[in-house]
């Protein structure tokens, strides 16, 4: 795994709350019941984008799981007073968490999947914990795409699979940009096609680019770092889990202002020429 001592070091810091936690049981005041009252967390994360992670995102390996998103979740359930030795991680789809949540299997998700309207009328989301923004990638040396809108006549690779599948007909048909889609399975896929003049340009968001940046090795390809969208990522909580929302808002907030976060990113998108965001984000609202 490629955690480092500072990784290490922030991870710890969490986990030293974890003996001063008084956890809350259902029932004994009143209250909702809430995951805050469990003995352990099982946390759903994603495992099917390995462009997300340096070998996963965050995936399996080696019988564990490991990303930027996992070790927030890490981070996070530090400081809700769950430790190590009572923590899970379970494989959570994009598609089917919010039913992972309602049906028990997991307790709280932490995927890198998007804050949605719909989304709300099953689950309760804290957050988010990181923004990340739609961005290109284009061949190292190309001046020709500056930005978005530089894509007019040109080669944009589609993605036909996965949740990167409907990134370029966004560019496409909802900015109204006149570039020409190449269809290609993988984002893996879209970044030989660039790096062989088959297509002039990938589009997905900015912490996936980088990563698939860092994977050609030369450089051949390079994020353009000019941002036209925002996704915002949140935790997903069962519905109604108003006291472990707040409690997440509040140890995402000190994340970021203590300088963990920073950390984290760095460590797994700094050296991907990513220009990451540090600030705490707006939050939804629980």
């Amino acid at each position: 795994m490629r955690t480092t001592a500072k990784i290490a070091a922030v991870l710890a810091a969490a986990a030293v709350l974890v003996a001063a936690a008084v956890v809350l049981r259902a029932g004994a005041d009143g209250r909702e019941p809430s995951l805050m009252d469990g003995e352990r967390l099982v946390v759903g994360v994603a495992t099917r984008m390995p462009e997300r992670g340096p070998g996963s995102w965050p995936g399996v390996r080696n019988a564990r799981f490991d990303g930027f998103d996992t070790d927030v979740a890490t981070y996070l359930a530090g400081r809700l007073g769950f430790g190590r030795d009572r923590v899970a991680f379970r494989h959570s789809t994009r598609d089917g968490w919010e039913r992972d949540l309602a049906a028990g299997t997991v307790d709280i998700v932490v995927g890198a999947y998007p804050i949605a309207p719909e989304g709300r009328r099953r689950a309760t989301y804290a957050g988010p914990y990181h923004v990340v923004h739609e961005d290109l990638l284009v061949r190292a040396g190309d001046e020709t795409i500056r930005n978005v809108r530089d894509l007019r006549g040109k080669r944009l690779c589609q993605v036909t699979g996965g949740p990167g599948a409907g990134a370029a007909r966004q560019v496409v048909e909802g900015l109204g940009i006149a570039a020409t889609p190449v269809p290609a399975g993988t984002y893996r896929d879209c970044v030989e096609a660039l790096t062989r003049n088959r297509v002039d340009a990938v589009t997905g968001d900015d912490v996936l680019l980088a990563r698939l940046a860092a994977t050609t090795g030369d450089g051949g390809a390079v994020p353009l770092n000019a941002p036209f969208a925002a996704e915002r990522q949140g935790i997903g909580l069962r519905e109604g889990d108003v006291r472990a929302c707040l409690a997440v808002n509040r140890h995402i907030t000190e994340m970021y202002q203590s300088g963990a976060a920073e950390t984290l990113l760095q460590e797994w998108y700094g050296t991907a020429r990513l220009d990451v965001t540090t600030t705490v984000p707006a939050f939804e609202g629980c």
